[in-house]
């Protein structure tokens, strides 16, 4: 990244909008931290602003969400540190597609992330033409909006059946997909590999020279020697009803 920062491509004039339900009490603080500790431009008013959904102020906080909020912050502010973060946290798991449509309608930003998704398979088909309705209305204005492919692969260890997840599967939207990077000891990349069904101590294989067996990797496992990060592509899919991907 090195290289896109000292050109200028870092940020400088976008906001990145992250929609997340509940959000964390301690966000802006723990971003601070984060940025401290890491050597990033402080966490202000002037780069970073949290739009609440009505009726949110006496909500409590969904289990997992403030770790995801969380991530989901600090690592857009470590990726593009000169562009600005607008937090748009839904009321709950079940408004997301209302906290996305006020982040259009106001047009908070030319990017919106979203790291959840949901089995396709168990979706309320009137909810999804709403949602391409909105994630539409967004092209029609240059908006691109991401949204996680989730941990687990095809799905099927979950649902016992093949599924994609939406709204990752929406053509109107960009799916994001996990990948697993493993570096070598001068941090040259060794080999990456898409996230998959099954589980595959990468670790093993990269202490052998070779790149892990197929299908790769994984339910969230973290191993030695690899970074788990994202790419435009779809090599998994998300895993409970609109639920957190980490």
């Amino acid at each position: 990244m090195k290289p896109l920062y000292q050109a200028g491509w870092d940020g400088t004039g976008e906001t990145i909008v992250i929609v997340d339900a509940y959000g964390s009490p301690t966000i802006a603080q723990d971003a601070e931290v984060f940025s401290q500790v890491y050597g990033l431009p402080d966490i202000t008013p002037s780069n970073f602003q949290i739009v609440k959904a009505v009726g949110l102020s006496n909500n409590p906080h969904g289990s997992g969400w403030d770790t995801e909020t969380t991530l989901d912050v600090e690592w857009a502010h470590a990726m593009a540190p000169g562009a600005k973060i607008a937090l748009v946290v839904a009321t709950n798991r079940g408004s997301l597609d209302e906290a996305i449509n006020l982040a259009v309608v106001h047009h908070l930003g030319n990017t919106i992330s979203n790291s959840w998704s949901s089995v396709e398979g168990f979706g309320n088909p009137a909810q999804y033409i709403r949602v391409n309705r909105i994630l539409q209305m967004a092209a029609a204005q240059g908006i691109d909006v991401n949204f996680s492919t989730g941990d687990a692969g095809d799905e099927t260890p979950r649902v016992g059946f093949v599924s994609v997840d939406f709204p990752a599967s929406s053509p109107f939207a960009t799916a994001i997909g996990g990948t697993s990077l493993a570096l070598n000891a001068d941090n040259t990349i060794k080999f990456e590999t898409g996230w998959g069904n099954n589980e595959t101590r990468i670790a093993d294989f990269a202490s052998l020279g070779s790149p892990p067996m197929v299908p790769p990797l994984n339910f969230g496992e973290r191993t030695a020697g690899c970074w788990h990060h994202a790419r435009s592509e779809t090599p998994s899919s998300a895993g409970n009803h609109n639920h957190p991907d980490q």
